[in-house]
């Protein structure tokens, strides 16, 4: 779509996605889509909603960063940190890190990502966090999993899926 906001919190029109058509799903690098995709296949229902790069967290003020014009809407509009895909299901949204290989850093993403979703997008219920990847090593997956974070391995056989 286009001709609208730069950003909204949450997710959008701007966000929504066509399960469908993985090539139309934006913000997403294209292993991503193939994780995405291959986790999709495997729930074998389809949720509500699918949405894709969805902003969260601060977004600068215009004017605030000291750029020129072209620049400052650049930063503005590339800024906030983005959820990388979220599903929504009749019992409230499921948040959504896709990694290739899974790491702490992912791990980290999915708590700030869940926080700053509940307190910018209060209106969306969040029923469960994940972490999506094709492997993740089990030591990995079990502080996952203390954090309430649950890990979906798609890729090999050998790889762990917890949650």
């Amino acid at each position: 779509m286009t001709g609208g906001p730069a950003f909204v919190l949450g997710p959008s029109v701007w966000t929504r996605r066509d399960p469908e058509k993985p090539l139309r799903w934006g913000g997403l690098s294209g292993h991503d889509v193939d994780v995405l995709q291959r986790f999709l296949g495997e729930l074998g229902v389809r949720p509500l909603e699918l949405h894709t790069g969805i902003p969260v967290g601060e977004i600068p003020v215009s004017g605030s960063l000291g750029y020129g014009s072209w620049m400052e809407r650049m930063v503005t509009e590339l800024f906030p940190r983005r959820v990388d895909a979220a599903l929504r299901w009749p019992a409230g949204w499921w948040l959504i890190e896709l990694k290739d290989q899974a790491n702490f850093a992912g791990l980290g993403q999915c708590l700030c990502y869940y926080f700053l979703w509940c307190r910018d997008v209060g209106r969306c219920s969040v029923s469960r966090v994940l972490l999506v990847c094709d492997s993740c090593a089990v030591d990995l997956a079990e502080v996952c999993g203390c954090c309430g974070v649950d890990v979906v391995a798609v890729g090999d056989p050998g790889a762990v899926n917890q949650g």
